[in-house]
């Protein structure tokens, strides 16, 4: 399109969206806190650096009333006119980007706020990421001028939230969003160096990482979320006895009314245990009621103790070095046995160390909180498998342990394809390169139902991913292929409690396809 044409198009568009931002923001029930010392800076005349993360920035212009702001927008077309959309909207831009004229834009900036009394505006993950890790542009800024980091969250309550690389945030209308702002500071360095921006670095994404989005919502408790919490309050009083008639119930009906499934689980049992069919068919129907109960006894979790319910514990030694092991923990273990009293078992075995558990989201918000609360009863933080990187990263460089389910099924883009029970299976890297780049020991545990109303606690010699050499594609495959074998050994030693439902085998690995370029482990 002619230039002209763009620009005359961008002067159209502007004042709609503007109009229509207007309109959308009037429905938000939109709430404040911590704003009182940034006013107070505003009105002492000191110079402020406003930075939030990429993906919260929709409903930030609530905040501005007064302020005069000054937002960096990138040189491309998009920018354009979301540039034109700011300054109707009153606020200035400087022009620039991470890739093109930068610079340029963070010193047009900082002149701005030294002559003229402007404060600025940052994403510090933008424009392109990596999702909610800072980078050096507004420190760059607030060291140069000198001006105070004000860290802003916006947390919005069941958002739209867009499939682009920073998870945008589209509140919906008549939601409740809700404003955070963190106390003020100065960055301590004043000479702008690269330790001193690495230090500083540190500081800011403590500040904008140390709030939870789920924290803002406890208090909302909708019908659906009381009618989960009541059934969840009735299935916590069952014996375990009890809990178990239930599960053999459970799996009647859905092995009488799932064939497909069924079947799936027998074909699988059949060619990867080289069993009869009759015996396969006996394994699956055991299988089914191993499984509901595992999905119940996610209500005991917080009952659960080792020294009470373990009745067997296989190496001793391990245990014991497990509790003396001085580097990052991940734990690996997989949908076999009681796997979501898991938490609980962790809690027990490294008392004194902080614990994650991480699981996938569920689809609905309240099931999932639901879920996170039960599982986090013994302490163990339940988080998203796609905050991995940006939570449990830095959880696990600080000594924590994390403990990851290994054994289901992904897409090719997070996959490592291995063999498994004589197949090949698409293996999830993701656990392997968090323990890669924590350096971390790797801990294959597996807590198992022993028949008599307790358990069977199988932990594994570690892998400790410091010690191994090679590229980062090869140290990658040497440590799934570890927590891999693992899985495929209990497997065989208990198969009546694995999850034989899921389609473990479903990706299939294309001929002449390159294994995907993983992330640097650095």
């Amino acid at each position: 399109m002619h230039p002209r044409a763009v620009q005359l198009l961008h002067r159209i568009l502007a004042p709609l969206i503007h109009g229509l931002y207007r309109l959308w923001c009037l429905t938000l029930r939109i709430e404040e806190f911590g704003r009182e010392p940034m006013d107070e800076l505003e009105r002492q005349g000191k110079p402020m650096v406003f930075i939030l993360w990429h993906d919260e920035f929709f409903p930030l212009m609530a905040l501005r009333r007064k302020l005069r702001i000054i937002a960096i927008v990138s040189r491309s077309n998009d920018g354009e006119f979301l540039a034109r959309l700011l300054e109707s909207l009153g606020l200035k831009t400087a022009r620039g980007s991470s890739s093109r004229k930068g610079l340029t834009a963070l010193l047009r900036m900082a002149q701005l706020m030294r002559n003229e009394g402007w404060h600025s505006c940052i994403a510090p993950d933008g424009p392109r990421g990596p999702r909610h890790q800072v980078k050096d542009g507004a420190l760059f800024l607030a060291m140069r001028t000198p001006a105070h980091i004000v860290p802003i969250r916006i947390y919005m309550e069941k958002p739209f939230v867009f499939n682009s690389w920073d998870r945008f945030q589209l509140p919906r209308p008549f939601s409740r969003v809700r404003i955070v702002v963190t106390e003020p500071y100065l960055p301590a360095a004043s000479a702008i160096t690269p330790e001193n921006l690495a230090q500083e670095r540190d500081v800011l994404q403590e500040k904008l990482d140390k709030d939870s989005p789920a924290a803002h919502w406890e208090e909302r408790q909708g019908l659906k979320y009381r009618l989960l919490r009541a059934c969840a309050g009735f299935l916590h009083r069952l014996s375990p006895s009890t809990l178990r008639r239930l599960a053999s119930v459970c799996s009647f009906f859905f092995w009488h009314c799932l064939p497909a499934r069924r079947n799936e689980a027998v074909a699988a049992i059949t060619k990867h245990l080289h069993l009869p069919e009759h015996e396969a068919r006996r394994i699956a129907r055991a299988s089914f009621t191993e499984n509901f109960l595992s999905f119940l006894e996610i209500f005991h979790v917080d009952l659960f103790h080792t020294e009470q319910s373990v009745h067997t514990l296989y190496s001793p030694e391990t245990v014991a070095m497990l509790q003396r092991e001085k580097a990052p923990i991940v734990v690996a273990t997989a949908h076999l046995g009681s796997w979501e009293l898991m938490p609980g078992l962790a809690t027990d075995l490294v008392p004194g160390r902080k614990g994650m558990v991480i699981v996938r989201r569920q689809k609905d918000a309240d099931l999932n909180r639901l879920m996170a609360e039960l599982r986090g009863a013994r302490g163990m933080q339940a988080t998203d498998h796609r905050q991995a990187t940006e939570v449990v990263l830095p959880h696990l460089r600080e000594g924590g342990v994390a403990a990851f389910l290994v054994d289901h099924n992904c897409n090719r883009r997070e996959a490592v394809f291995l063999p498994f029970l004589e197949d090949t299976a698409a293996v999830n890297v993701g656990p392997a390169l968090l323990a890669l780049r924590s350096r971390a020991a790797v801990f294959p545990v597996f807590l198992l139902r022993d028949g008599r109303g307790g358990h069977i606690l199988h932990l594994m010699d570690p892998l400790h991913t410091a010690d191994l050499t090679g590229s980062v594609a090869e140290r990658l495959r040497v440590i799934a292929a570890f927590y891999t074998d693992a899985v495929a050994e209990m497997v065989r030693k208990y198969p009546e409690q694995w999850f034989w439902m899921h389609r473990r085998w479903k990706t299939r690995e294309k001929k002449g396809e390159e294994t995907p370029p993983q992330e640097d482990a650095s």
